[in-house]
């Protein structure tokens, strides 16, 4: 996969039913910091990244492991991660 499928996750997210949304936390250029969260049913996850792309990686991570009414659509919506596990 290209580095820019990370983009995907968000739609993917939404198309189980999340609600998704994002913010840059830090703009300190020597420490970026953004954080991205998923919710739905009343339930949220987030992720914090120095990138977006990482913020979102670590969301999709946590959205598939969330127990309870959480795991069936994501099991038929997001069958296939959007991308590989980020590397430094």
């Amino acid at each position: 996969m290209n580095d820019n499928d990370w983009t995907a996750i968000p739609e993917k997210l939404k198309g189980a039913g999340f609600t998704v949304s994002y913010d840059r936390v830090s703009y300190d250029p020597k420490r970026p910091l953004w954080s991205a969260r998923a919710s739905r049913d009343e339930r949220e996850c987030s992720a914090s990244g120095e990138t977006l792309r990482a913020a979102f990686l670590e969301l999709e991570r946590l959205a598939k492991e969330i127990d309870g009414g959480w795991r069936e659509p994501l099991a038929e919506e997001m069958r296939e991660p959007a991308c590989a596990t980020e590397t430094a």
